[in-house]
């Protein structure tokens, strides 16, 4: 992974001592970092398995680990703000079905050695990059979206969001080559808006949904 395209750049901003402490004082029952990781199944004793890439400030991913108990959700995220609200969250709430993953979503997979894992897959506005010259950073490629295919159960489901047309027009065609079925969805309604998705809401950007089997 030395030479390969980053998704993301490092944040200027430092955590508080109190967060860098709820990080570093973790159970390995909830949290790993990627360099740590070897694969999905060791940490999961469930039945059902969904995975959320880049969960951000975690809205979306503790929603659905409240509303979802008899499902195990595991967080990908590289940021450590994100990363410790999240473990501050779960611990808030005693959650016993969420395991986090900090570190490049890319390498991680590439490390992962089993396949065939998720009911569902989740990524929900990732960094769009709009600049020209940024594109290439785009997590969302043709190879990344055959690795998240190779990790997800038959029959099984990715979800993805954006409010960048021009993202959606890339990650559609790549879908199209993947994927047998592909659903397209523009603004449908949905029972949480993360405040990623109100910015776009407010800022009257169309957001694109897509359901891929």
């Amino acid at each position: 992974m030395k030479n390969s395209v980053r998704s993301f750049v490092r944040p200027r901003t430092r955590l508080s001592k109190a967060k860098k402490k709820l990080i570093s004082h973790a159970s390995s029952q909830k949290f790993c970092l990627s360099e740590n990781f070897e694969n999905f199944k060791q940490h999961s004793p469930y039945k059902k398995n969904i995975l959320e890439i880049g969960f951000g400030d975690g809205e979306n991913l503790i929603s659905n680990a409240l509303n979802g108990l008899d499902s195990f959700h595991v967080g990908i995220e590289v940021y450590e703000a994100g990363v410790a609200k999240v473990l501050e969250l779960t611990k808030k709430n005693n959650l016993e079905n969420i395991f986090i993953i900090q570190g490049d979503a890319k390498a991680i997979l590439e490390k992962n050695t089993t396949t065939k894992f998720f009911d569902e897959v989740i990524i929900f506005f990732p960094d769009p990059w709009p600049k020209r010259r940024h594109k290439k950073r785009r997590l969302l490629s043709n190879n990344f979206l055959n690795s998240l295919k190779m990790v997800l159960k038959d029959k099984s489901i990715l979800r993805i969001k954006t409010d960048w047309d021009d993202y959606a027009q890339e990650i559609e065609n790549d879908l199209n080559q993947i994927f047998s079925n592909i659903k397209k969805h523009i603004n449908k309604k949905t029972d949480l808006f993360t405040k990623y998705e109100i910015s776009a809401i407010e800022e009257k950007r169309n957001i694109i949904y897509f359901e891929a089997y």
